[in-house]
């Protein structure tokens, strides 16, 4: 069995540990040496199921019976209308509040609690205002060596109706209205220093653990953390809704069967055997990680909302994330989505030209 770290920045992006880990599984399968079961984020099994390195998942066909997953679990393991993978998590970004700073801003509801913000004008009215009363950043996310700058960009283009390739998956759109708006409005969250774009993933987290930050974006499996270190008042919710569409970026850890040389069928059923069982006890990995379960039993249980924060965020869970687009070269898609936004972000381009860059770099890299 081949199983990357739990989840983390490899999670949803691309970090040099997670190419290092896939380059390794692309090894694996030139040499005939692949495990029976390899785990991977949904967003990169299209290639494998191109080539029909991965099992179809035919649950009736082998006689093996699962639990009822989610329908963003669901997703997360379906091509077309395939299912290629057993899904075991979702990873999705929430927006993380010290409700402490936001009531010394005077934002809160009269009961205390947050008010999410309904536009892109209201979130940066927001952290104005925060930033006047208090004195305190009022948003965080890492950008140097990170992927939340992307994701966030991501988030605000869907959040649009807009995409990333177009409707058949052939070609990128990168360079449109929806991203040169998303684009943007990173680029004003910069420029009226409501961030900090020198942040990193860590110093981003513990900036905002220590007191000096307000909210930031970062995903679900930073909960369980973030609430046992917080000496505030801590409160993870659903990242707001801001062009329209209530969607943010997620993505899976999922586990694929391998196609053995011999189409052994006994051991593809001990490998869905082996995924029922994970897929039976997604309750201790969902009360462990903060990560959203894929079982529909776990995620409606009053034992899982009970947990820390967790109620706070099934919208997410039910209805919200939104997977990235299933095409065979999403790695070429998502690297071009990254350089614009870096681009913009941290080299000071202007959006216009950062995106008409990353769609040249995108047209170049991308095969369908």
């Amino acid at each position: 069995m081949w199983r990357t770290r739990p989840v983390g920045r490899a999670g949803p992006g691309i970090s040099a540990d997670w190419n290092d880990y896939m380059a390794a599984i692309d090894t694996a399968f030139a040499g005939g040496q692949q495990a029976d079961v390899i785990e991977m984020n949904g967003s990169r099994m299209a290639p494998y199921a191109s080539r029909d390195l991965i099992l179809p998942i035919d649950l009736e066909a082998y006689g093996v019976e699962f639990p009822e997953l989610t329908e963003a679990g669901a997703a997360a393991a379906t091509i077309g209308d395939t299912q290629h993978a057993i899904p075991f998590d979702i990873a999705a970004e929430l927006i993380n509040v010290n409700l402490d700073i936001l009531g010394e801003a005077g934002v809160l509801a009269a009961d205390g609690s947050f008010v999410p913000p309904t536009s892109p004008e209201a979130f940066l009215e927001l952290c104005k205002t925060i930033k006047e009363k208090t004195g305190k950043q009022p948003f965080g996310l890492g950008f140097v060596d990170d992927m939340a700058s992307t994701w966030l960009f991501m988030t605000a283009v869907w959040q649009q109706g807009g995409d990333f390739v177009t409707e058949d998956g052939s070609a990128p759109t990168l360079d449109t209205p929806e991203a040169e708006a998303a684009l943007q409005f990173l680029m004003d969250l910069i420029d009226l220093g409501y961030v900090d774009n020198t942040a990193d993933y860590a110093t981003s987290n513990q900036n905002f653990l220590n007191g000096d930050v307000a909210m930031i974006f970062n995903g679900g499996w930073e909960v369980n953390n973030l609430a046992s270190q917080a000496t505030f008042d801590y409160y993870a919710t659903d990242f707001p809704n801001l062009w329209g569409e209530s969607v943010v970026l997620a993505d899976s850890d999922v586990w694929t069967i391998s196609r053995n040389k011999d189409d052994d069928p006994v051991r593809y059923r001990a490998a869905q055997e082996f995924l029922r069982f994970l897929t039976e006890n997604n309750d201790g990995w969902a009360q462990g990680t903060g990560l959203i379960p894929v079982v529909t039993e776990v995620l409606d249980s009053e034992e899982y909302r009970s947990l820390p924060q967790r109620a706070n965020y099934i919208a997410t869970a039910e209805t919200n994330a939104h997977m990235p687009p299933q095409v065979g070269d999403y790695s070429a898609l998502e690297a071009a989505m990254r350089a614009g936004v870096t681009n913009a972000t941290l080299n000071g381009v202007d959006p216009a030209t950062a995106l008409a860059e990353a769609q040249a770099l995108a047209e170049r890299d991308f095969e369908r």
